[in-house]
C-alpha cells in the first residue's frame, strides 16, 4: 500500500511470495475464519484486506490479532 497517507485508501494489501500468500489465505479461512483474498497484479499477488465501511471494527481486529501467528511473528 501507499506509504503517502493522502494515498491510502480503505485497502492494505500485502506484498508476499506467490506460494506464501496462497498458503497464508488457506490458514486465515482454515483456523480463524478470516477470508482474505489473494489479489494479482504485474506478475506479484498479495493479500488484499479491506478496512471498508461494510467490515466492522471487531473483523478487523480478529484479522489483527491472528495474523502475526499466521505468519510465524
Amino acid at each position: 500500500s501507499p506509504t503517502h497517507e493522502s494515498l491510502r485508501s480503505p485497502m492494505t494489501i500485502f506484498d508476499l511470495t506467490p506460494g506464501q500468500a496462497e498458503q497464508i489465505r488457506e490458514r486465515l479461512w482454515r483456523d480463524h475464519r478470516v477470508f482474505v483474498p489473494v489479489t494479482g497484479a504485474r506478475g506479484e499477488l498479495y493479500l488484499r484486506v479491506s478496512t471498508a465501511w461494510f467490515n466492522t471494527r471487531e473483523q478487523v481486529d480478529r484479522l489483527a490479532l491472528v495474523l502475526p501467528a499466521v505468519l510465524g511473528r
